[in-house]
């Protein structure tokens, strides 16, 4: 007999000794796991957000998930679970975060062991997953074509989860969101709620050692009135933010931001940078800088870059808002192409 007959003889004879006389047993196989809170809700937004059959069977009766039949699937895409608490042994509550036409966006969830396993128990209500698809609709966020990519979305975090540098206002017809948080829409509570969230953002930066500024994105429907964001413009100033941008979508939808400058009291003794101040009035444009006034008749936008370009010496363009959202929107964009000079908008001066 060879050398490794041998061996393997010997082993063998080791083995049946153990279980004959030693009273070994060979391991069991390990049991299935049971599929974790997190796994059921990757499921539900996940393969099966569109199978009303399969997803129905990992959600409670009752529960008011419509996002599936409201958004069209070509337009979503799951990203992840963003975070999960612990509330007791049986329940779970957080976020699930999802894109729409390339817009990070995410729903407030709760999940609850129940005997056949964790199943969806809880979501934001319908009106909140109606205002994500409209903010993105006909009437939703207005559209720029000299706006710069925007990596973030709907909930002040991009695709992968991270809170953007700017605290995210928006507004929709379910309410006004801070970070994706609703927010009663009074000053006191806005900008509390914008304080807060630039302050989360400082400590981020503390603890990374980096440098931030504080800036808030303000987001609203088309349709709004212009005098809305001024607003809002106003509180976040006043709730600690140095720096401004209008989140707006791009020529193909994407996210997309519009900077905005904004102005301060001028100090005691100095003297205030010269601007352009620009109105709306009922025939077209008015653009004054001290004494210095010219009117831009509303059919004759070429006459806007001279115009400007005219003002010798003014560091910024301060615009007056009216109209609709949108409205105020199409003339950054003609004031962008007319020059490069930092623009503010009403309420941010």
């Amino acid at each position: 007999m060879s050398t490794a007959s041998a061996v393997s003889t010997l082993r063998a004879a080791r083995a049946l000794l153990c279980l004959l006389v030693v009273g070994c047993a060979a391991p069991e196989a390990p049991a299935a796991l049971e599929p974790s809170a997190t796994f059921t809700a990757e499921q539900i937004f996940g393969p099966l957000f569109f199978n009303p059959q399969a997803r129905s069977a990992l959600m409670q009766p009752g529960v008011a998930l419509k996002l599936p039949e409201i958004i069209e699937q070509d337009r979503y895409r799951f990203l992840q679970v963003t975070e999960l608490r612990r509330v007791n042994e049986e329940k779970r509550v957080g976020e699930v975060a999802f894109s729409i036409d390339g817009w990070p966006a995410q729903l407030g969830v709760e999940l609850t062991h129940t005997t056949a396993g964790w199943r969806l128990s809880g979501v934001d209500d319908v009106k909140v997953q109606q205002g994500i698809v409209e903010v993105l609709g006909i009437e939703g966020l207005p559209r720029s074509h000299s706006a710069e990519p925007w990596p973030g979305g709907l909930a002040g975090r991009d695709a992968a989860g991270r809170p953007t540098a700017a605290a995210l206002v928006m507004v929709t017809h379910a309410g006004l969101w801070i970070d994706g948080q609703r927010v009663p829409p009074d000053a006191a509570a806005v900008k509390a709620a914008i304080a807060a969230a630039l302050a989360a953002r400082q400590q981020l930066a503390w603890v990374a050692h980096a440098t931030y500024r504080p800036h808030v994105a303000l987001a609203l429907p088309a349709t709004e009135p212009a005098t809305r964001h001024a607003e809002l413009a106003r509180w976040a100033i006043e709730a600690g933010a140095e720096a401004l941008m209008l989140i707006v979508r791009d020529p193909q939808g994407g996210p997309a931001f519009l900077p905005l400058a904004h102005t301060a009291p001028t100090p005691e003794g100095e003297v205030a940078a010269p601007h352009v101040l620009i109105q709306t009035i009922p025939t077209g444009l008015r653009l004054v800088m001290g004494d210095a006034v010219v009117e831009i008749p509303a059919n004759d936008p070429a006459a806007l870059r001279p115009a400007v370009e005219g003002f010798l010496g003014a560091t910024a363009l301060i615009v007056t808002p009216a109209g609709t959202h949108a409205q105020h929107i199409a003339l950054l964009d003609d004031l962008r192409g007319a020059g490069r000079r930092p623009i503010a908008t009403g309420g941010a001066e």
